[in-house]
């Protein structure tokens, strides 16, 4: 008879494919009926079994597990309306507390998962949009076995990755714009499951960045904005007392946890990265630590994270960017980054060098020095040499190191033509920074200044003269700065100015360190420059420098000299200059003034042909002593 009528194929794999989460005892042969519903049918069996388990009629709890299980245990099942299960589901939980049936639903709910995850997680998301008790419940039950664990992660992770858009002009109820913040909290609840571990290390780098996104997105929005949106939505869920920002938080923290790297959370905590990641002031400061914390632990995770946000640079995600640029910046220095860079991620980097945000701006011309440090990745930051030229006047110190620092690695490596083209707009844009007020910056300024003067060639040449002509005084000042590594670079600047002028003279001067005499060589070489050296020399007045406001003061009492046969008029304008000077914080330099302006003013006679800058400094000497100050030796 067996032999007559052959098992049919479907029914014998119910029998035969062991299942641990059903009763092994159902083996009553018209559950295979559920092979042959259709999708509605099948979904209004499970809507009218939910709605009736509860019935008084209804004594026998395992007659209510075997119906359901008759129209889900098929593998190939299809369901319909799988959102309205998952909603009836919930509303059923929160009314019944017999633990029987509980039981029932929490497997109705996690076979769903297994025949169609998709559906089951977006239907819970929009079911509890605040992640109530009962929906955290649900979420820990479908990640109770690693099956449909992994599936229901990487259904979460679509909805992580994408951007919270509640404040919308206008929306309707149940729309998907508030479900990422849903999706983070859910995301809390699966993580507090050990049998969350293997699903989530296999897609850590993912939900990493979809969460270190989440958290900036989060940041715009309160606890009583998910509050509102879900009343309006018809729900009245009980909201845990957690902002979306802080839940975002707390869900990294967990993913790290579960990934088993609990101690990079713990270092985190004490440099007080969790804190910085919840302002938006701080936030991109928050991101670098923990990004750097992932390298120095966990280095093999961050070799997709890098591809990642390199991707988003690329696309120009203006909702990423701040995170991809602070991630990318910091795996930068991570020596196994060496690949060129695509041309969109420079074009990036290259527009957002002006951009508002002085973050943004930090970070980019932060990432484009570490480029810049090695030799196949600097090459090509070439195009990138212009933009970086015309930020350099009226940025901060910190931009200007950055990006001189920049320019001086770049330069060694393009091609000479191009290099010297460079080099004669550089010139002209590096003059003002020897002024600047950050020490660092003088030098470096100065530095390049140098390296210019020797990269320019051909016809151009004549023209960097004029600039080096004009660089004179400046580098002659800077050379008797307090900061050594300035005054060795401006005197150093001196020498090859020299060289390149051809004037052994000043080369002689410099090379025997008779700097004094260098003010007076100046202006007995080229009586014409007198009335730009002055120019130049007064702003130097009032440098916060001591000893530069000395050497201004002196050779403005050169400049004097020099000027006295082009009328009084110019005698008088540079007293008056002097003037500014007499109230100084400094006795000496003030002191100084006084004299220079008497020595200016005093009657004078036709100067001997023999007139030096010697022959000043005793003047000034003879007039010092009448005031009795300590001894100083003179600068010029």
């Amino acid at each position: 008879m067996a032999a007559d009528n052959p098992v049919p194929p479907e029914m014998k794999w119910q029998w035969e494919v062991p299942n641990t989460f059903w009763p092994s005892n159902a083996t009553d042969k018209s559950t295979v009926f559920g092979s042959f519903l259709f999708p509605s049918e099948r979904t209004h069996f499970l809507l009218t079994t939910i709605e009736g388990m509860t019935d008084p009629r209804v004594s026998d709890t395992e007659v209510v597990a075997r119906m359901m299980e008759v129209v889900l245990r098929d593998p190939d099942s299809e369901l319909d309306r799988v959102p309205q299960v998952v909603s009836s589901i919930h509303k059923k939980l929160r009314g019944i507390s017999e633990a029987s049936l509980q039981a029932i639903l929490n497997r109705t709910l996690f076979q769903m998962a297994c025949l169609d995850p998709d559906q089951v997680v977006e239907g819970l998301l929009n079911t509890s949009l605040l992640c109530d008790g009962v929906a955290g419940a649900m979420w820990r039950t479908l990640v109770c076995e690693h099956c449909p664990a992994e599936e229901v992660l990487k259904e979460l992770l679509f909805w992580l990755w994408d951007q919270p858009l509640l404040r919308r002009a206008s929306f309707m109820p149940n729309d998907s714009y508030i479900l990422p913040l849903t999706a983070i909290r859910a995301l809390n609840e699966i993580l507090r499951l050990p049998s969350s571990k293997v699903p989530v290390q296999l897609i850590f780098p993912q939900l990493y960045l979809a969460v270190l996104f989440q958290i900036f997105f989060s940041m715009e929005y309160t606890l009583q904005d998910l509050q509102d949106y879900s009343q309006m939505c018809g729900q009245e869920d009980e909201c845990p007392p957690v902002s979306p920002v802080r839940s975002a938080v707390q869900a990294m923290k967990a993913l790290l946890c579960r990934a088993d790297y609990a101690h990079l959370a713990d270092s985190v905590e004490r440099q007080g990265g969790w804190d910085m990641l919840m302002s938006m002031e701080t936030y991109h400061t928050g991101v670098t630590l923990l990004t750097r914390e992932l390298w120095m632990n966990a280095a093999d995770e961050c070799a997709w994270v890098f591809d990642h946000v390199v991707a988003v640079l690329s696309c120009r995600d203006k909702q990423r960017e701040i995170a991809a640029m602070a991630v990318f910046t910091e795996l930068l220095n991570c020596t196994d980054f060496e690949q060129e860079i695509d041309e969109d991620v420079l074009g990036f980097l290259q527009l957002h060098l002006c951009n508002q945000s002085l973050a943004m701006r930090e970070m980019v011309i932060a990432g484009l020095v570490t480029l810049s440090e090695r030799r196949q990745t600097a090459r090509s930051l070439q195009d990138l040499l212009p933009a970086l030229m015309e930020r350099l006047q009226g940025a901060d110190s910190n931009f200007c190191t950055k990006a001189l620092t920049i320019l001086s690695h770049v330069l060694h490596l393009v091609d000479r033509k191009r290099a010297s083209a460079i080099g004669l707009q550089l010139a002209e844009e590096l003059r003002p920074l020897f002024d600047d007020e950050a020490a660092r910056v003088r030098e470096l300024s100065i530095q390049l200044f140098q390296h210019v003067m020797a990269i320019v060639v051909g016809s151009q040449q004549e023209q960097m003269r004029k600039h080096v002509h004009s660089s004179l005084l400046p580098l002659l000042i800077h050379a008797h700065e307090e900061i050594p590594s300035v005054a060795q670079a401006s005197r150093e600047a001196l020498l090859s100015a020299a060289k390149l002028l051809k004037w052994e003279q000043l080369r002689h001067l410099l090379e025997t360190a008779q700097t004094w005499q260098i003010g007076e060589c100046l202006l007995v070489r080229d009586r014409s420059r007198a009335e730009e050296y002055l120019r130049q020399s007064l702003p130097y007045l009032e440098s916060p420098q001591e000893c530069l406001r000395e050497v201004a003061v002196r050779f403005l009492g050169l400049v004097g000299r020099h000027m006295s046969e082009q009328g009084e008029e110019k005698l008088q304008d540079i007293c008056k200059a002097l003037q500014s000077v007499v109230s100084d914080t400094s006795p000496y330099v003030w002191s100084l003034a006084v004299q220079t302006i008497l020595i200016l003013r005093a009657p004078r006679e036709k100067a001997p042909s023999g007139f030096t800058l010697r022959t000043l400094c005793y003047r000034l000497r003879r007039a010092w002593r009448r005031w009795h100050p300590p001894p100083r030796d003179s600068a010029l």
